[in-house]
């Protein structure tokens, strides 16, 4: 409900909405629809990217696209595959891909944004029977996670100190 109003606040989105606000709106949709994948609502996160759709024929004189972030779009790419592993799995692995290829053209994509995509492209394949590069997919998730897990600070943040004593 907060984040409705957040999103409301500089009017409706629609056909004169600005750039920045589409944007916005976009974003907000598209990480709703993420949560949502990931929380295994997959009816709900389709139904949330075909809402997305709707409107961005609405906007669709704005240049929105050039305009979102990769990891947004990102997001919105791993959320539709995901809607789709159970139905479709060939267009759900169309849009892994699609989703790797962003994935690596980012000079340094976040960890948790690299685990997410292998993980989603593991799943994918597997749903496809391609097990093998399922299990390739779920090695870079591993190995993304290490790597994160590598830089960290090995020092204990002090409230966890306090917690943990």
């Amino acid at each position: 409900m907060v984040a409705a109003r957040i999103l409301a606040s500089r009017g409706p989105t629609g056909p004169y909405a600005s750039v920045p606000d589409a944007v916005r709106y976009f974003t907000a949709t598209a990480q709703l629809a993420a949560v949502q994948a990931g929380l295994g609502q997959t009816d709900a996160a389709g139904r949330t990217l075909d809402g997305l759709d709707a409107w961005r024929a609405q906007v669709s004189r704005l240049p929105l696209a050039s305009h979102l972030p990769d990891a947004v779009v990102i997001w919105s790419l791993v959320a539709r595959a995901r809607a789709l592993v159970g139905t479709d799995p060939a267009l759900a692995n169309a849009h892994a891909d699609a989703a790797e290829l962003r994935l690596h053209e980012l000079p340094q994509p976040p960890a948790y944004l690299a685990v997410a995509t292998h993980l989603l492209t593991a799943e994918c394949r597997w749903a496809a029977g391609r097990t093998e590069s399922a299990l390739a997919h779920h090695r870079l998730a591993l190995a993304a996670h290490a790597d994160a897990v590598a830089t960290l600070d090995p020092q204990p943040r002090p409230a966890v100190s306090r917690v943990a004593a």
